[in-house]
């Protein structure tokens, strides 16, 4: 089935460059002659005065702090500084200029970095060789447009760097002009060396982008850290892949993990609704894990060349690990030719290994559904009601064997969106071991127990 983009052909962006107990001082302190503790007192305040010091550039709007806007407290700032910034919306674009700095707000619901001031740029810039030690955390992010020549990361551009980006809103931004674009949340792209940057903890919503990667895009050599965000209601404009996530990586020697993240309600108009994970086949396989995520209601929708497929995952990456995972609600619409509502596998160079997920509930395209060169290890996973059938016509015949099971996982509140299992799930009982993203119950349900009037009349009497 001719899916997605030619194998082995990247997606790419031309013309993107690339301490002692404070008791224990005292009490040593009492021992020293007077003269000697105020020397020392002296000594230890001249030295933190000293050049490479550690400090911390306050940003306050009304110019009262070190600096009145963030660029002016980063470029104020050395390694190892920490640039606090105090509540209020700062209409700005910033970059790091390869600082290993924290940039820290007072939280994303009061310091606002917003990059609308101009149309061509991200709001920020991480692309000078930054490490994991850059950190930004604490903010809303929003309004940024991506890079002027291929628009990429809306929100946040990393190029060749690997920062920790953690605890932020990224919203509504765009990186989308001319029916192009890649990253409209966040966009991380290297091509010099391998690439680790970490993504925790953020609210990735309501971001655009003119192909691939509305919440969150990534390629070449990189091996990302996504974990504990959520990604959601995140769009593709223009025939792309992957609404929340998307990665077409180089193969590295690292691993990428997603894992812990509420994947939700996101669109893309091609492949990989939630997440959609590929490689260029350029320098080997990559190890990718997929695990403990909540991949909820997302849709692939069929209006490029090829079929939709994935609207959940859509996998084409070999060595891909996806387990433990609740994907629930998802749809790959494209009437006669929907493929794969919860899981579609293109796959033509490694079995990508699908253990202990839930996979239920899907809108349209089936359970689980491969092309006809996939050859995917498809075990210990449960499955239920999926519009379309569980299999398809390629790699049939797994469920009921290998562990998997055709059951009712007993959510605790579908309608309400809460699709952890009760006490009585088979989900917690499978001996495989617990499927799904909840090893834990999330609520108690009461069994219902089938039995007749008159066995009830003999136990409580007339």
């Amino acid at each position: 089935m001719p899916v997605g983009p030619e194998r082995g052909q990247a997606r790419r962006c031309p013309g993107v460059d690339p301490v002692a107990p404070t008791h224990c001082r005292r009490r040593a302190s009492a021992f020293l002659p007077h003269a000697t503790t105020v020397a020392g007192l002296f000594l230890l305040a001249a030295a933190s005065s000293q050049p490479g010091a550690a400090r911390t550039w306050q940003v306050a709007p009304d110019g009262t702090g070190d600096a009145s806007t963030i660029q002016a407290g980063i470029d104020s700032s050395a390694d190892g500084d920490t640039v606090l910034v105090l509540p209020g919306r700062y209409v700005e674009n910033i970059r790091f200029w390869g600082k290993q700095i924290v940039l820290t707000g007072s939280g994303a619901e009061v310091s606002i970095i917003d990059g609308s001031g101009s149309n061509e740029r991200p709001t920020v810039e991480i692309r000078d060789g930054e490490g994991q030690g850059t950190i930004i955390e604490g903010f809303t992010i929003t309004g940024g447009s991506g890079n002027a020549v291929v628009p990429s990361g809306g929100g946040i551009l990393v190029l060749d760097s690997e920062p920790t980006i953690r605890g932020n809103t990224v919203k509504e931004n765009a990186a989308e002009r001319g029916g192009t674009g890649f990253g409209g949340g966040i966009y991380c792209s290297a091509n010099v060396s391998v690439k680790s940057p970490i993504i925790e903890e953020n609210v990735i919503v309501e971001n655009v982008v003119g192909i691939d990667g509305a919440g969150i895009g990534v390629d070449g050599l990189v091996a990302p850290v996504i974990r504990n965000n959520v990604i959601a209601r995140n769009t593709n404009t223009h025939e792309g892949d992957g609404g929340g996530i998307w990665l077409l990586l180089s193969g590295t020697p690292a691993t990428t993990i997603i894992a812990g993240n509420r994947v939700e309600d996101n669109l893309a108009l091609d492949h990989g609704g939630g997440i959609y994970l590929a490689e260029t086949g350029k320098d080997g396989p990559q190890d990718i894990l997929v695990e403990n995520n909540w991949i909820v209601g997302n849709r692939a929708a069929g209006v490029a060349s090829s079929p939709p497929g994935g609207g959940g995952i859509w996998v084409g990456a070999a060595n891909a690990v996806i387990r433990n995972n609740t994907i629930v609600g998802n749809d790959s619409w494209g009437g006669s030719e929907s493929f794969g509502g919860g899981i579609g596998i293109d796959d033509d160079y490694g079995s990508p290994v699908i253990e202990r997920n839930i996979i239920a509930l899907s809108v349209e395209g089936g359970g689980i559904r491969c092309s006809e060169w996939a050859a995917p290890v498809i075990r210990n996973n449960l499955v239920w009601q999926n519009a379309g059938g569980e299999e398809g016509v390629v790699c049939v015949g797994w469920v009921g064997r290998d562990g998997n099971l055709e059951l009712d996982p007993l959510f605790c509140d579908p309608a309400g969106g809460n699709y952890s299992v009760s006490s009585h799930s088979p989900a917690l009982t499978a001996p495989g071991g617990p499927i799904g993203a909840g090893a834990e119950p999330g609520c108690d349900l009461v069994p219902v127990i089938r039995t007749t009037w008159g066995r009830l009349k003999s136990m409580y009497g007339d």
